[in-house]
């Protein structure tokens, strides 16, 4: 017994850990949100921002089951459908629920609309109901770091397409014999300075 033990501790310990796992970027999520409770100012990733709202689902969906087996053994069912009163519970547990979790929940929405270039402050437009329509979009939108970064990835890769196309030519034309040593190397200078 104690042999098997040892195996799998000695298993566990030389596996190969993937940090890009869901359970990973989950629990940062949830850990920034809360690290960051009050902090409206800086970026957060989209992962972040939805894996957040991941957490406040399911917590809600829990406060909410919990409340309506309560409810159930008290006869105050919320909704005659069980799975709608789960959703739409608003009993004492989802209310202390949704006000600890709405200052974090606004904080992470606007870090990330700061992510994208746009001010905290359009969360605002929520209130309007239809509002929440581009806030999605916004929230989904790829971050501008990322943006940039891959026009500039891409305009790099293009450029160094070229020289190597160019490299591969000039290397050609040298095995035919149609440019002497000195005139490849001094090419091959030319086009890599």
């Amino acid at each position: 017994m104690g042999d098997n033990l040892e195996t799998i501790k000695e298993a566990i310990k030389n596996a190969k850990h993937d940090d890009r796992s869901f359970l990973y970027y989950f629990g940062n999520a949830i850990g920034n949100g809360f690290r960051q409770y009050f902090v409206f100012e800086g970026r957060s990733s989209r992962s972040e921002f939805w894996y957040f709202w991941l957490f406040i689902i399911i917590a809600q969906f829990i406060a909410g089951s919990i409340q309506e087996v309560y409810y159930l053994n008290t006869s105050e069912r919320s909704h005659w459908i069980p799975i709608v009163g789960v959703l739409i519970s608003n009993g004492p547990l989802t209310t202390i629920l949704s006000l600890g979790l709405f200052i974090p929940q606004i904080a992470v929405g606007a870090r990330r609309l700061q992510d994208i270039g746009k001010s905290g402050w359009w969360q605002l437009i929520a209130i309007t109901g239809i509002g929440i329509i581009p806030l999605i979009i916004w929230w989904a939108t790829e971050s501008k770091q990322n943006t940039k970064a891959k026009k500039t990835s891409t305009k790099s890769n293009k450029e160094d397409s070229d020289t190597t196309t160019k490299l591969r030519e000039l290397n050609q034309l040298y095995k035919e014999g149609v440019l002497t040593k000195k005139e490849f190397t001094d090419a091959k200078k030319k086009h890599l300075a």
